[in-house]
């Protein structure tokens, strides 16, 4: 019973509700729980399409600069080399 009800104390929402309280301390009218499910929907939420497209629009600034300078075998290059790295 004690090794569940450690479990339980330090499973990710457990932890999560005592970061939100140990930041609020200083802040005693503040409703912790309304605080604690914000804090578990940004943690729960799924931002990688957002970093896929940011690494495109990345890749595809630093294509266009090369080849606005007149590099556009290292253009190319760049190019090559981002398809592999994003095949891995």
């Amino acid at each position: 019973m004690a090794a569940q009800n450690a479990s339980v104390q330090n499973s990710p929402a457990a932890l999560l509700n005592q970061l939100v309280k140990a930041v609020l301390n200083e802040d005693e009218g503040c409703d912790v729980s309304q605080h604690f499910q914000f804090a578990l929907r940004i943690i729960s939420s799924n931002f990688a399409p957002s970093v896929e497209q940011d690494e495109f629009h990345v890749s595809e600034k630093i294509k266009r600069k090369l080849a606005r300078e007149g590099r556009e075998s290292d253009a190319a290059y760049f190019s090559e080399l981002h398809r592999k790295l994003q095949a891995q």
